[in-house]
């Protein structure tokens, strides 16, 4: 079984005893998703795809203010939020812009990319080094950029 999946259990455990009720609800659910997930592919998960699940769920919250923020609910909203910090506990470190920067050169180079018609070769190879690591929307924009200038 992957480590973060016996870390998450165990968090729950910890949660259950201390009676935090926000972060036990919120590790259930992840758990419940990785069970299901397991599930439907019917193998063990390693590491990675339990980061991905984390991600997806991240991802599905922050939409989620979104819609809370224009219906009124701020109550609503703020409980996603509270939530996303939870989930973000799981999830690697963002590498600050520096970084990022510094790894699209470095991909383009190795790539040997100078057109916008490299972009997509460019862009999965960094989906491969940055996953969960980097807003890849923004990773998309950089790129282009150097990739048309």
């Amino acid at each position: 079984m992957a480590e973060l999946y016996t870390q998450l259990t165990n968090e729950l455990k910890q949660a259950i005893l201390a009676h935090h009720e926000q972060k036990r609800d919120v590790l259930r659910m992840l758990l419940s998703v990785v069970k299901k997930e397991q599930i439907d592919q019917n193998c063990d998960l390693d590491d990675q795809d339990i980061i991905n699940i984390l991600i997806r769920e991240r991802k599905t919250r922050q939409e989620s203010i979104g819609q809370y923020e224009i219906g009124g609910r701020e109550d609503l909203a703020n409980q996603e939020r509270a939530e996303i910090e939870i989930i973000n506990q799981y999830l690697p470190l963002p590498l600050d812009p520096a970084q990022v920067e510094e790894m699209i050169k470095q991909t383009i180079q190795e790539l040997e990319a100078n057109s916008i018609k490299d972009m997509g070769r460019v862009m999965k190879e960094l989906a491969d080094r940055l996953k969960g690591r980097a807003d890849m929307k923004i990773v998309g924009e950089t790129v282009k950029q150097k990739l048309t200038s």
